[in-house]
């Protein structure tokens, strides 16, 4: 999972500025490269620390039993303490669903929900497994029915 998480934390910013690098460069051919070259580099320091230290949530396992979703997940590095979230199925207000991209090698899945004191969430959650993506679409969009006790 660590593979994953530096991939998907770290291929927008370098992408993006080897773009933006790219472009400059063929904009200023006559201009001095050191001092753009210098830039790039500052550029892919500021934008790694903003997105390494940006809090995402990666899905480690998804437990589905009696109408409820269980997540369990993890933030950014921090495997030692996985963290979990559970939620009744219709409790969910609504969901968005994020497939990968180009830059973005991971699916994200939004979901807006109520909790036992009817306050409104939302939790974004990151997965790059297609099978756990799938399934979690498949279940907010036909939610199993609950078993009366």
């Amino acid at each position: 999972m660590t593979k994953y998480i530096l991939k998907d934390k770290f291929s927008y910013p370098i992408t993006y500025t080897l773009f933006w690098g790219g472009l400059q460069f063929i904009l200023h051919k006559d201009d001095s490269i050191f001092p753009m070259l210098t830039l790039l580099l500052i550029m892919v320091l500021i934008l790694s620390l903003i997105f390494y230290f940006k809090t995402d949530n990666y899905i480690q396992k998804i437990l589905i039993e009696n109408g409820s979703i269980n997540i369990q997940y993890q933030q950014n590095f921090l495997e030692g303490k996985p963290n979990f979230f559970s939620t009744n199925t219709n409790s969910v207000i609504s969901y968005k669903f994020n497939s990968h991209s180009i830059l973005d090698s991971s699916y994200s899945i939004s979901i807006k929900y109520l909790d036992e004191k009817n306050l409104h969430y939302k939790i974004i959650l990151k997965t790059n497994n297609d099978d756990i993506f799938i399934d979690l679409i498949y279940l907010l969009k036909n939610p199993p029915p609950r078993l009366s006790a």
